[in-house]
């Protein structure tokens, strides 16, 4: 009977060196971004210059394509960034598609159902905020 709970001690040793019970931790907590999301764009004074349905795929990348207005020109944009585990985007950039140039930045944060953050594009800034409209089912 006394080699019961040492038998016991090295089973539960054993689960916690295998690795299994902390991947199941790690795999519940990290959130998951993949899905559609609404994206809006907003210039330095509040008003609304883009309008767009971007997708985040399941390696956290975004790569999309939005018609932004800046100072009465609508320019045709790439989006292209990542989304990190912990839900911040990064390298993001801003391509104007008929010059084929990068000319303008995206920073922020998601969760799990909304995002915000700053863009840079052409000299002006902005802010932009993001709705999930579905996720993405595996």
């Amino acid at each position: 009977m006394k080699k019961l709970p040492k038998l016991l001690s090295l089973i539960v040793m054993l689960f916690l060196a295998s690795g299994i019970y902390s991947e199941t931790i790690a795999a519940s907590v990290v959130p998951d971004y993949t899905g559609t999301w609404k994206i809006s764009f907003y210039d330095a004074s509040g008003k609304q210059q883009g309008v767009r349905t971007l997708t985040v795929s399941d390696d956290g990348s975004i790569s999309d394509k939005a018609n932004i207005n800046i100072a009465n020109t609508v320019y045709l944009t790439e989006i292209s960034a990542s989304v990190s585990p912990d839900g911040k985007v990064t390298d993001g950039t801003l391509t104007d598609t008929y010059k084929i140039e990068v000319v303008g930045s995206m920073t922020g944060n998601f969760t799990e159902t909304e995002g915000a953050g700053q863009w840079k594009y052409y000299g002006k800034t902005g802010t932009w905020k993001a709705e999930r409209s579905t996720k993405a089912t595996k």
